[in-house]
């Protein structure tokens, strides 16, 4: 539905441009007329991009131009052979409507509500409900590197990444600097074991298992060798983390609020109009 919105209002935009009184038209700043509606130059402002060549620029200028001609012109062509304008203009005017509501309503949620939401009510959510946020995935914590096959001390590699400590983090680190192709070091947060293992070329059959059995795993395929050492788990079916599920969390909390700060603002706004007299009920 936004995305509909989104490209009405573009063609809208592209078929209004500038209808403006040919008296007041400065003919330098144009680009092309079509029955009394403008193409100016400031228009095509926003199409010329960095590292783009001249070519390349004049030809997205004359499609663009182009574009804008032909619409105008089916434009005007189907204005004059369509007999539900006022329909149209009706339909096109609640979709303004909603898209300036919509966009109200973001400004204020986004001022107002999200900075309402602390840790402790995120907490308390989590307590209340803990029992509707349950894995539909393994997840893990843990270190993930692929480094080239010719990449140097690979045993050394594999030893700092079955045992992590302190120390062989730091050498981890300091190595993966110059040699590794992707180090991603999440013993600090949870992931997904799917996402992960999508960048392994390895096929787990089963997870619950695979987790269980192994705290490392290497895989060479190609000119690539993949490393992965598992810190913690949790299985499908097994409660979520907090720090896991609290994105979730805020969504629904949100969701809940801006609701709430809705209904409350709507009702504010009729008994306001009410009361101002901008709001009058014939009663009859």
């Amino acid at each position: 539905m936004r995305k509909f919105i989104y490209l009405l209002s573009a063609f809208i935009s592209v078929m209004t441009l500038s209808c403006t009184d040919k008296t007041n038209i400065n003919r330098d700043d144009v680009v092309a007329e079509v029955n009394g509606r403008f193409l100016y130059k400031a228009d095509l402002a926003p199409l010329f991009k960095r590292g783009v060549s001249n070519e390349d620029s004049v030809k997205i200028v004359e499609n663009f131009r182009d574009n804008w001609i032909k619409e105008s012109l089916l434009y005007d062509k189907a204005e004059r052979n369509i007999d539900n304008l006022e329909e149209i203009d009706k339909n096109v005017e609640e979709y303004r409507r909603r898209m300036v509501i919509f966009q109200y309503e973001k400004e204020l949620i986004n001022e107002r509500l999200e900075k309402e939401i602390d840790e402790q009510e995120l907490e308390s959510f989590y307590e209340i409900y803990s029992s509707k946020f349950v894995l539909k995935d393994p997840i893990i914590k843990g270190i993930f590197l692929k480094i080239p096959v010719n990449a140097p001390q690979l045993e050394e590699v594999k030893k700092w990444v079955k045992k992590i400590t302190p120390e062989t983090l730091e050498k981890l680190e300091k190595y993966t600097l110059q040699n590794a192709i992707v180090y991603e070091y999440f013993s600090d947060r949870w992931v997904s074991l799917q996402d992960i293992m999508n960048n392994i070329p390895y096929v787990i059959g089963n997870s619950s298992r695979f987790l269980k059995e192994n705290k490392f795993l290497d895989v060479s395929e190609g000119d690539y060798w993949y490393f992965l050492s598992v810190s913690d788990y949790k299985l499908e079916g097994s409660a979520q983390p907090f720090e896991y599920a609290k994105a979730q969390i805020k969504d629904a909390l949100l969701t809940q609020k801006k609701k709430s700060f809705i209904n409350d603002l709507e009702e504010q706004l009729y008994k306001d109009g009410l009361e101002n007299g901008k709001v009058k009920i014939e009663n009859k």
